[in-house]
């Protein structure tokens, strides 16, 4: 099967490193909270152009980058998945700005050859275009596997299969999905790789 995974908080544990540096650089005082959108421009109630300067600097420059971790269970998950003979990709919603930056961080911890291909859905971080069903047509790839309930729903609303990974069922928004046959919920990565089993048969 052809499938497409998210980078942020699916592979990457990226919000904890993030808010601590934006903390840090700022002298702010923002903390995880699963009532706050996955939309961080309005969650901290800041300008794309002020989020791009954020996000670029921390990706280019900082430590906090340099010590994001794999979400628990991800790298196992993936080589199983590799192994069964499933088709990779990741498909992302970072802004292309940093993507020799999630490129470097993709092959350090899953290798070089994992992934077939990664694709940078956000030209100008205008988070309201989620339209990610568009490089799943594109690449006829049949499961999204994300964190997003948006992308989710887009996605299942355009005929696609996915798996809506819910970081422990700690997600408010993840709650309050609309029903939806094509979107399975999945606490963890141990439960997402039951879901692509029986998908697979």
């Amino acid at each position: 099967m052809r499938i497409a995974v998210d980078l942020d908080q699916v592979l990457a544990d990226i919000l904890t490193p993030l808010l601590k540096y934006y903390n840090k650089k700022y002298d702010k005082n923002e903390f995880l909270d699963d009532t706050k959108p996955h939309n961080i421009t309005d969650a901290w109630k800041l300008t794309k152009q002020e989020i791009l300067v954020v996000l670029e600097d921390f990706f280019t420059n900082s430590e906090e980058f340099r010590a994001v971790q794999v979400m628990p269970g991800a790298l196992t998950a993936i080589k199983s998945l590799k192994n069964n003979k499933h088709e990779l990709f990741v498909l992302t919603s970072r802004p292309k700005l940093v993507m020799k930056e999630s490129v470097k961080w993709v092959e350090k911890h899953f290798g070089d050859n994992t992934f077939k291909d990664m694709f940078f859905t956000n030209d100008d971080f205008d988070f309201s275009n989620n339209n990610k069903s568009k490089y799943l047509k594109e690449h006829n790839i049949k499961l999204l596997i994300d964190d997003n309930p948006s992308y989710c729903l887009e996605a299942a609303q355009a005929g696609f299969q996915t798996i809506l990974l819910n970081n422990n069922g700690k997600h408010q928004l993840v709650r309050k999905k609309q029903e939806n046959p094509k979107i399975l919920l999945a606490k963890n990565w141990s439960e997402v790789l039951v879901h692509i089993e029986k998908l697979n048969k």
